[in-house]
């Protein structure tokens, strides 16, 4: 119940009832009075009810004309981001509000007519546009009264992407390193940008080599590495994680060089032979001769240190071949020690001596 107080008058005389004062359906709906009539001798109450009808006075109205909203890259399409709301005060007669987006027409969102914000295309921190700004209108039922909103929404960068480094690496590493050696290093790289903590992992046996778990080096593990043995490459395969949702392969090619360390073998060190003292000039000797390294490590060269005036040298394709280059005589020279000095053409170089024992027969060439 309410006084009539500044919002209705009644005429004393004519019991007109009449308003002096403006109403309002969303203050108060309702108003009840207490009147009473009189003859000047008897005296009648009554009570009179007044309803307020309302109008469509109120427009849409937002709390706030900016609004602010965070949402992950990885959001799936049609995900309904945000329901905008705006207050109409009017009656359920009147305060139906339909909203729609008036800019930007080329951005990924949607409004729907209940004030939902739809994402219809996929977000991409990485590539795309990382914020947004939305102009929302709503409207009142017939159209007449608007409101705007301002929804600001910034894209949030999130671990979509997989590790990135070479699929294949070739790489090179002497024969005989010793432990810990350092080989290589997998270094990965991530477009999100998140500053990940990449963890490293060997696919299967990785022997004789090792990786370290966070850093990606991988050095030696074993002292096993003879370019001379049957294995002169291998073949790793690891795994790198970012430390949540993605990972990736990659493969590392070891290939192990030849180093020199095998000295040159003779196959006979010291051989003994007889040759008679008439043996024609630049006949030759054989001598086999083999050194395990390769190119340059494993390439002989020979020369005689002794009795060079009697024997020469040269490379075979099995060692060396010593050649007769003076005659013979026995009743000068019985025997010869023909000392032979095989190098290789590494760094350092290694050399390896051979011994001929020569002994020169008789002939009947004296009269």
């Amino acid at each position: 119940a309410s006084s009539p107080g500044p919002l209705f008058a009644l005429n004393s005389s004519t019991g007109m009832l009449s308003t002096v004062g403006a109403l309002d359906w969303e203050t108060l709906k309702q108003h009840v009075l207490n009147v009473s009539v009189t003859d000047g001798v008897a005296t009648t109450f009554a009570t009179v009810t007044i309803n307020v009808r309302d109008t469509n006075d109120n427009f849409p109205k937002f709390n706030t004309p900016i609004q602010d909203l965070d949402i992950n890259e990885t959001t799936p399409v049609l995900s309904t981001v945000v329901t905008v709301v705006a207050q109409d005060a009017d009656s359920s007669q009147f305060n139906s509000i339909t909203y729609s987006l008036l800019s930007p027409s080329d951005s990924p969102f949607v409004v729907a007519l209940d004030g939902q914000v739809v994402l219809t295309q996929a977000l991409d921190f990485d590539a795309g546009a990382r914020n947004y700004t939305l102009q929302i209108n709503a409207a009142s039922f017939d159209g007449n009264d608007n409101d705007q909103l301002e929804l600001r929404i910034t894209v949030l960068n999130q671990n979509d992407l997989a590790p990135v480094l070479p699929s294949t690496t070739t790489v090179s590493i002497d024969e005989k390193s010793p432990v810990d050696t350092f080989v290589t290093s997998l270094t990965a790289s991530d477009a999100d940008n998140l500053d990940p903590e990449f963890v490293y992992a060997a696919i299967g046996s990785i022997m004789p080599f090792k990786p370290n778990a966070s850093t990606g080096d991988i050095s030696v593990a074993r002292d096993v590495l003879d370019f001379e043995s049957s294995v002169k490459s291998y073949t790793l395969q690891f795994r790198v994680f970012d430390g949540r949702f993605f990972s990736n392969n990659a493969s590392v090619v070891v290939n192990v060089d030849d180093v020199n360390d095998n000295n040159p073998v003779f196959a006979t060190p010291t051989a003994t032979l007889s040759v008679p003292e008439d043996q024609p000039l630049g006949s030759n000797i054989s001598v086999v001769v083999s050194d395990l390294d390769s190119n340059a490590n494993g390439a002989l060269r020979y020369t005689l240190l002794t009795h060079s005036d009697v024997f020469s040298v040269t490379a075979s394709p099995t060692g060396a071949t010593v050649s007769l280059i003076a005659p013979l005589d026995i009743e000068s020279v019985d025997s010869y020690t023909v000392i032979l000095e095989a190098a290789d053409q590494g760094s350092p170089v290694r050399r390896t001596n051979g011994t001929l024992e020569v002994t020169v027969l008789d002939v009947n060439d004296l009269p």
